[in-house]
């Protein structure tokens, strides 16, 4: 009998738990950017760069910065475009001012919450990321802007949805 009582409260203390645990309140799910909304042909809109410590040199920050109208005149390139494809690839094309490729990279991209992941054979990277009401794609990240070994850099850039189309890149 003794072991019989041991047995039920046992039991009741389990029902317990588990009704304890069905009715905790569940954590908000992660907002951010819904994988499907980032398949497309984006290119580059603007791009700023804070450089914080140039050369690790105390009050050296400068501010670069590329507006819409800039690429060309000032980098003398188009606007860089990337592809984000269904399969969770990517290309990253730069282009010249006649419009060829000169540069491309490929990799692997995850969003998790408001991050977006690039992962390339040799480098990763992360960004803070969102898709502000105007359809821009906004992305930031602290970089090594200036090569001096510290990623103190704030980098901010605006992309532009152009196309949905990705068949070319498939």
């Amino acid at each position: 009998m003794r072991y019989g009582f041991l047995f039920i409260l046992a039991c009741l203390i389990a029902c317990g738990q588990q009704q304890t645990q069905n009715t905790a309140p569940q954590a908000p799910p992660i907002s951010g950017i819904p994988h499907a909304e980032l398949y497309g042909v984006w290119e580059g809109v603007s791009f700023q760069v804070t450089v914080n410590s140039a050369e690790n040199l105390p009050d050296s920050s400068f501010i670069f910065n590329v507006t819409e109208g800039d690429w060309e005149q000032l980098l003398q390139v188009k606007p860089v475009r990337t592809i984000y494809l269904p399969d969770s690839t990517y290309v990253q094309e730069f282009r010249n001012l006649g419009g060829e490729i000169y540069d491309s990279s490929k990799g692997l991209w995850r969003t998790l919450g408001d991050t977006l992941m690039l992962l390339e054979r040799d480098a990763q990277y992360m960004y803070d990321s969102e898709i502000a009401e105007n359809g821009l794609l906004w992305l930031r990240s602290l970089v090594d802007w200036d090569g001096d070994g510290q990623e103190d850099d704030e980098y901010r850039a605006a992309h532009r949805l152009i196309g949905r189309d990705v068949r070319a890149y498939q």
